[in-house]
């Protein structure tokens, strides 16, 4: 394998300006900046640069591996912000529909601490118009059934949980 002299020359120029260079690095200066190299030179010079490509083509792959796990850790918070989203619209809009169960669940979440004093902060408004719904008027519906799909059904009975949290 022939040098490449302008790989080299590159590699020469990189590796003068770090700072703490590795004894490859430096010995890779060294011979590529020696004006007459022996073939002996030659072998140790392709052999550092292969080792230096190899590097390279290792830190490369390990740069895509990481962006990978970021970006798959990034939608997995985009998910579970999302889910948590949904979750408190579904629960306010029921809430304020004046939805009996919905209800209870949101004076249940604010009373237990579920929400912290700073989040409060910014449902304050909706709280006090659920806390104003008269109760006498709140009315159910079936969870058991979705207007858009009959044949649902949910895991989970709200009033099921209530009962049993009180």
């Amino acid at each position: 394998m022939a040098i490449d002299e302008k790989q080299l020359i590159t590699l020469v120029k990189r590796f003068k300006n770090y700072e703490h260079p590795s004894d490859a690095q430096k010995l890779l200066v060294i011979l590529g900046e020696k004006p007459n190299r022996s073939d002996k030179d030659n072998r140790v010079l392709e052999k550092l640069i292969k080792a230096e490509n190899r590097f390279i083509r290792t830190k490369r792959a390990e740069l895509k591996v990481q962006n990978l796990l970021a970006k798959e850790n990034d939608n997995q918070r985009k998910l579970v912000t999302r889910k948590k989203i949904i979750w408190g619209a579904a629960l306010r809009s029921a809430a304020l529909a004046n939805n009996a169960e919905a209800v209870a669940v949101a004076k249940y979440l604010v009373k237990s601490g579920f929400i912290s004093p700073r989040d409060f902060e910014v449902i304050a408004k909706d709280f006090e118009a659920i806390q104003a719904l008269p109760e006498n008027k709140a009315h159910s519906i079936d969870l058991y059934k979705s207007p858009s799909q009959p044949e649902f059904r949910t895991p989970f009975n709200l009033s099921r949980a209530m009962k049993s949290s009180k």
